[in-house]
């Protein structure tokens, strides 16, 4: 999942969906112009092909750069801290945005009970590749299948299925 998809199960949460919206909106257009500026610099600086082959060309990016009077030499650690909680923080948004999708799947009234069902099957699931280049390239499918899956077929599928509550009552 990219991370907007969440926006769609917490905005029945929301007092007023219209300042969010707007709010969201804007979020969004700045983490998707920010990427852009990233991936430009990235391929100016390395090239396409040598930019493809980096694991990790935004801290290439930023290792190569020479900053005048900068006091931090090894920014490595810093950047790898604060990425580790961008995870962290966005892996807890998917758990919980899992969680009220199975509680209502289920009829479970706490969302928490839901929650503690998904952390074997993340667990098993991080059991499954044997190296950070298998993790990535099975990420990339995944959010690709996901991706494909919240923009194509879960828009239709809620319409048909509003179409049959609909005639149903």
């Amino acid at each position: 999942m990219s991370g907007f998809e969440v926006l769609f199960l917490l905005f029945p949460f929301i007092r007023r969906p219209d300042k969010a919206l707007k709010s969201s909106l804007i979020a969004i257009s700045f983490i998707t112009l920010l990427y852009v500026i990233i991936f430009i610099q990235c391929i100016a600086r390395f090239g396409v092909d040598y930019t493809s082959t980096l694991l990790y060309p935004t801290l290439s990016l930023i290792k190569s750069s020479d900053i005048p009077g900068a006091f931090i030499e090894g920014i490595e650690g810093l950047l790898f801290s604060l990425w580790i909680v961008l995870i962290f923080t966005t892996i807890v948004m998917l758990i919980f945005a899992y969680s009220i999708v199975g509680s209502n799947l289920i009829k479970q009234k706490e969302i928490k009970h839901t929650a503690i069902l998904f952390l074997p099957i993340i667990y098993v699931i991080s059991l499954i590749p044997d190296s950070i280049a298998e993790t990535f390239e099975l990420t990339d499918k995944l959010v690709m299948f996901l991706g494909y899956y919240t923009i194509i077929a879960l828009p239709i599928l809620m319409f048909i299925a509003s179409k049959i509550k609909g005639a149903r009552g």
